[in-house]
């Protein structure tokens, strides 16, 4: 091979490896280009994306769901306020989870400078009214004791207790008979129950050298009681007298209803007998 033909061929072959060199740079030129656009649009989605704000009006109505630039704070167009909701409104709540599908809420209230960044919940609290239960109660014959109403969770004050005359009063007690006291906490309506013992009196006799078969010696207002009739050698009995009786009377009854302590005294006169003489 001549030396022109030697010195042609490294020409040629150094063309071809320039036009190689040229053809790597302009695909790496290439796929840089791309790459850079590809952050291009990747920055100008990721900055523009808007996010779904969701409030919840807890009232019954639809939730407003508005959208917000990513790293933008809510429009104070769009966030409602006493004025929409009512003087109960408290304020803003972001809702931070769900449990038992309930929500669960921060503690603290939104603060509408927050930039947002995701998906948000925002939920409204109102201000709760307390909750009141009434407490009925039946004093089953006794005096009137008028109905309460306290609120739910706070102690029972109890009132007054009732009277019944012939009764002592123990306690008040649900339908079941369970007691309720003083300071009891109850949750929900209810009517309690008077509870009676009922009172047991005395009956003493004064029977002034007689004798009574049978004597009752005790009573009560649901007793109706009739004094028995005494005996006493050489004398007739005239009646009795007592509490509530000045005036001797044989026949004596205790009515149903009656109430007290009492004393009865038997009254007598000499039985005359006549002698006779043959």
């Amino acid at each position: 091979m001549s030396k022109k033909e030697e010195m042609t061929k490294k020409e040629e072959k150094n063309e071809v490896n320039t036009s190689e060199e040229k053809n790597k740079k302009k695909v790496i030129l290439v796929v840089i280009c791309v790459i850079l656009l590809a952050i291009i649009l990747f920055l100008l989605w990721f900055f523009n994306r808007k996010f779904d704000v969701t409030f919840d009006l807890n009232n019954d109505n639809k939730d407003v769901i508005v959208q917000v630039k990513y790293n933008k704070v809510i429009n104070e167009k769009d966030i409602k306020t006493k004025e929409d909701l009512g003087d109960s409104f408290i304020d803003w709540y972001e809702v931070i989870d769900v449990k038992d599908n309930e929500d669960v809420l921060a503690e603290e209230s939104f603060d509408f400078e927050t930039k947002i960044k995701k998906h948000t919940k925002l939920k409204a609290v109102y201000e709760v009214a307390p909750e009141t239960i009434t407490i009925t109660f039946d004093s089953r014959g006794g005096s009137k004791v008028n109905s309460i109403n306290i609120t739910k969770g706070t102690e029972l004050n109890m009132p007054k207790n009732p009277t019944y005359n012939g009764y002592t009063f123990v306690v008040w007690e649900t339908k079941n008979g369970v007691p309720v006291y003083d300071k009891a906490l109850l949750s929900e309506d209810i009517t309690l129950y008077a509870k009676w013992n009922i009172e047991t009196y005395k009956i003493n006799y004064d029977l002034n050298g007689g004798t009574l078969d049978n004597i009752v010696s005790e009573y009560n207002v649901e007793n109706d009681i009739t004094l028995g009739v005494p005996t006493r050698t050489g004398y007739t009995f005239v009646g009795w007298t007592g509490t509530g009786i000045s005036t001797a009377i044989k026949n004596v009854t205790i009515n149903k209803g009656s109430t007290g302590n009492r004393s009865y005294t038997a009254n007598w006169t000499p039985t005359n007998y006549t002698i006779t003489y043959n």
